[in-house]
This record gives structure tokens, sequence and C-alpha cells, in this order.
């Protein structure tokens, strides 16, 4: 991630790593709050801030995705009740496209339509409000409740015991939290139509933790 400068997915790392460090060696989260906390000082008073805005691409930011974001918005704006319909978001950009023809933003925003069919907010959540409307928004808010009510749940089966499979667990987790964040940046790894490879990842692990789930809870109810 850090050679393929990817920030959202650096961005995840980050929140599982709190997550993983929480439950596994909370002392070391004092350390670790230490170590990000120097780092910002560092950023702001030594003359690497070029460098560190540089490789994190801080300069954009704000371009780019905020073309896309404001037409999706006009988009959501029109649809909001049913939405546009899976993978319909692309052909009302056009319709709704705050911006003229030819413009600099136009230019972007044509290049980012002829690339991908959909998911074009870049964000998991407005992805499926701005597709399936205010239902589908509601299930793209209900998936981390229902994912992190399950693993809590499992680890909390699990924490006597301390086995394996506990920390199996707590990666299972460590990884849902990490793909939820991310899923604020990006549309991909969860819940799409037609890319079964960008999430079946998500749901075989969240199979195990189901599994986990139900052998524990049966364990602890004949026990």
């Amino acid at each position: 991630m850090i050679i393929t400068n990817a920030r959202a997915a650096l961005i995840a790392l980050f929140f599982g790593v709190v997550f993983l460090l929480y439950y596994l060696r909370r002392s070391y989260l004092k350390y670790f709050s230490t170590i990000i906390l120097t780092l910002s000082c560092l950023y702001f008073l030594l003359p690497t801030q070029k460098y560190v805005d540089m490789y994190f691409r801080l300069e954009r930011i704000s371009t780019g995705r905020d073309f896309i974001l404001s037409s999706m918005w006009n988009v959501i704006k029109s649809n909001w009740l049913f939405g546009s319909g899976p993978a319909g978001s692309k052909y009302e950009m056009y319709k709704e496209i705050p911006y003229m023809l030819g413009s600099m933003e136009e230019l972007y925003l044509r290049h980012h339509y002829d690339q991908i069919e959909f998911g074009h907010a870049h964000n998991f959540y407005l992805f499926f409000l701005s597709d399936l409307g205010i239902f589908g928004f509601i299930l793209s808010l209900a998936l981390p409740f229902i994912f992190l009510k399950i693993s809590l749940q499992t680890i909390s089966l699990l924490q006597k015991e301390k086995g394996e499979n506990y920390y199996l667990a707590l990666g299972i987790t460590a990884f849902g939290i990490a793909m939820f964040v991310r899923g604020i940046f990006e549309w991909a790894g969860i819940l799409s139509y037609g890319t079964i490879g960008y999430d079946l990842p998500f749901w075989i692990l969240f199979s195990i933790q189901l599994f986990l789930n139900q052998k524990y809870k049966t364990k602890e109810n004949f026990s």
C-alpha cells in the first residue's frame, strides 16, 4: 500500500490497526498515539511537508473527485427515493451535469464516464444511494452495523478461550472495519453487481465469522 500510494487503503489500515491494538495490546495505543502525534508535529515543523504532500497528492484531494461528487449529488437529489436503478447513475450524470460542455471539469467527467460502468460516486454509501435510492442507502449503512454486531458478539464468545479462533475473529473484524472505512473513499470491495472478484474476500471472511458465531453460540447454549 505504501509503494502503490493507496491513500484510502492507508487510512483504512490505520483504523484496522487501532482496533487490533485496542483488543490485543491496549497499552501500545499510547505509543501508537505518540508516534502519530510526533509525525504530525514533524510534518509542520520540518521542511518535509512538500514531500509528504507530494506522496499523498494532497493538492489533488479537492480536485477531480469534487467534480464527480457535484454531478452525482445532483443525480441523487433528482432520484433520492428509488435511485437511478442498478448501474443507472452513469446515464443520469449528463442530465444533471453542473459544468459547461468542453470545460476542464466536463472533460474530466467524460474520461471518468468512459472508464467505468458504475460506482461513479467513488463512495460505497453514495453509490448505493445514487443507484438504489434511500432504501439502498439504508442497506449500505445496515451492512456495517450487522457485521460489527455479529463480529463483536463472536469476539465476546471467544474471549475466555483466546485460542486461534479468537485471533481469527479479531483479524476478520479489523478487516471489515478497514473495508467499511475504505468505503468512504471507494465503491468496490463490499457489495456491488458484476464485480464478484472485488467483493468475494469480504464475504468469504464474513462467512467464516458467521460460522464461528453460530458454532460457539450453540456451544454456549449447550454448556
